[in-house]
């Protein structure tokens, strides 16, 4: 993410880049001063942060949106050792965070989380379907831990001798946290699916486009083609905020 767009943000006085919830949830959000329409809770990828929201807020905030973002645990600000870096870790941290933005606004609240992020987001649906009333997923990791395996050539055996996988951007995956995304991808496998929306890109090398057209037909969902475009979906910013916007306003 380029910081310089993190510092502008930071000027803007509908932004607050930093603040916590509970005390240890690190937030971004951006939210308009009048005529506010809904909110956008967006969950980032593996390695990234809540920061990679500044991509999205302006123009959202044009359309009377606002977006709340969070770091999951171990990344960006959060503090959490990986050690605790779960999938059900990370269910709770989006938990507290739609609990808070319901709180705060009697406004409808749609899901939008990007690769690691749909990941969660789609294990969450299954334990809550009603609470919020749209999802729009970005490159989904549906088979998140076999996209791992592919990257890093390492398998379930490998704990049998190591205490954890590290991967990019110091990121570490330990024994449970693996045990607990393999269950969640078998989950995503073997259920249903409905009222979500996938944005994604043909050219997509940790995401198979063939993978996501699969997913959709299988489970009926509305699939966005973004033709030539890659997993972070660089340079479709607008496309894609048009693409959330449409489905809220269906």
């Amino acid at each position: 993410m380029d910081e310089s767009k993190i510092e502008i943000a930071k000027n803007d006085t509908r932004v607050k880049v930093n603040s916590a919830l509970k005390n240890k949830i690190k937030i971004f959000s951006a939210v308009p001063k009048k005529d506010l329409k809904g909110i956008i809770i967006y969950c980032h990828g593996l390695g990234s942060n809540k920061n990679w929201a500044v991509r999205f807020y302006n123009k959202l905030l044009d359309n009377n949106f606002g977006i709340y973002a969070f770091d999951f645990p171990g990344h960006g600000e959060d503090k959490t050792d990986f050690s605790l870096f779960t999938l059900n870790k990370c269910i709770d941290y989006l938990n507290d965070v739609i609990s808070y933005v319901k709180e705060q606004y009697n406004l409808p609240i749609t899901l939008f989380g990007c690769s690691f992020g749909g990941f969660v987001i789609l294990n969450r649906l299954l334990e809550k379907k009603s609470d919020v009333k749209n999802t729009v997923l970005m490159c989904p990791a549906i088979n998140f831990c076999e996209i791992m395996e592919r990257k890093t050539g390492i398998s379930d055996d490998y704990f049998n001798t190591n205490k954890y996988m590290p991967l990019y951007n110091n990121i570490k995956i330990y024994k449970k946290s693996y045990d607990e995304f393999k269950i969640g991808d078998k989950k995503i496998k073997n259920s249903k699916f409905d009222n979500i929306s996938i944005i994604q890109g043909t050219l997509d090398k940790t995401v198979a486009c063939k993978d996501i057209e699969n997913f959709c037909n299988k489970n009926n969902l509305t699939l966005f083609i973004i033709k030539d475009g890659k997993h972070e979906l660089y340079g479709y910013d607008e496309e894609i905020v048009n693409f959330i916007i449409s489905v809220i306003d269906k």
